[in-house]
């Protein structure tokens, strides 16, 4: 939470100082986020209005590790040359007892 906190704080001086609107343009920011570790400061920023300094970021989420892969990396498997869209990941889930957690 402190992390996404300063992180908010950053995003909000930026917008401030370094990201001024003139007549001829407007500025434009996306705040890509990996993982809630940092992430949070997107929820803290649309809760305060999500414009700042007359920039509106757009926020981009994402999310590297799942229940299910990290029982296929744990289990050996080369998570580099699987065939996603040939997989029954239900059926991998399943095998793995996490149907509940996927």
């Amino acid at each position: 939470m402190v992390l996404g906190a300063m992180v908010a704080e950053f995003v909000k001086a930026c917008c401030g100082l370094v990201l001024q609107p003139t007549a001829h343009t407007v500025p434009r920011l996306v705040i890509h986020s990996h993982e809630w570790l940092g992430g949070v400061n997107q929820l803290i920023l649309k809760g305060q209005g999500g414009t700042f300094s007359g920039v509106r970021p757009a926020h981009v989420f994402t999310t590297h590790a799942t229940i299910l892969g990290r029982y296929l990396a744990a289990g050996g498997e080369d998570l580099n040359s699987i065939q996603y869209q040939h997989r029954d990941w239900d059926h991998e889930a399943d095998k793995r007892g996490i149907c509940f957690e996927y």
